[in-house]
């Protein structure tokens, strides 16, 4: 390896760890109460490199953010692409957007259950998720369409569907995520997606 290459390496290597550090302290201390010295601190760096790096918190907290994004959708691209009959690609997609939440709970409980605790995000970027968000919720629709004109499921708003399934999914992993309501529930996580899916198929086939 090369003198570029390795410092190149090492540069990456330290922005992973001032991001993994920033999302520590974010969900410790929430947004507001965090300072770039408290990640500082947790990664092990001055204060003077975390800002060579990200400018500002509130950058910090935009590149997770769309770090997150960018993994959900092509998780969720790549099933998408996978053959199968609507049923079968339905459930893998589900089960997909549920194995991103177990894989980044930290994404869900920054960006998903407590954006509305954070007021800084412009509004370009709000609406390009936005856009991505529903461009994929289109393609979900689209599927149901093509199970309904097979006769794989029952006919209805392909679209109204859409939103409904992934409603409770949002729903479930909501409830699942927060220690009062899983206590109150008491199933694991493999058997509430389980039930998810299932309850979403049932429903879908009428």
């Amino acid at each position: 390896m090369g003198v570029y290459e390795r410092r190149t390496r090492e540069r990456e290597l330290r922005r992973r760890a001032i991001l993994e550090a920033a999302k520590e302290v974010f969900l410790e201390k929430g947004f507001e109460a965090s300072r770039m010295e408290d990640i500082a601190e947790r990664c092990e760096l001055g204060k003077g490199t975390i800002y060579f790096y990200f400018r500002s918190k509130e950058e910090l907290y935009l590149a997770l953010l769309q770090e997150g994004v960018n993994e959900l959708f092509e998780r969720i691209e790549k099933k998408l692409e996978e053959e199968g009959e609507p049923e079968e690609v339905l459930k893998r997609v589900g089960e997909e957007f549920w194995n991103f939440y177990e894989d980044n709970k930290a994404f869900f409980r920054l960006f998903v259950f407590g954006r509305r605790k954070v007021s800084f995000i412009p509004e370009e970027v709000l609406q390009s998720n936005v856009e991505r968000g529903r461009k994929y919720l289109q393609r979900f629709s689209n599927l149901l369409k093509k199970g309904i004109e097979e006769g794989s499921f029952k006919k209805d708003d392909p679209w109204r569907l859409a939103v409904l399934c992934w409603a409770i999914m949002i729903g479930a992993l909501f409830l699942y995520d927060d220690d009062i309501h899983r206590g109150m529930i008491r199933l694991e996580s493999r058997e509430l997606k389980e039930a998810v899916l299932e309850f979403c198929l049932r429903g879908l086939k009428g």
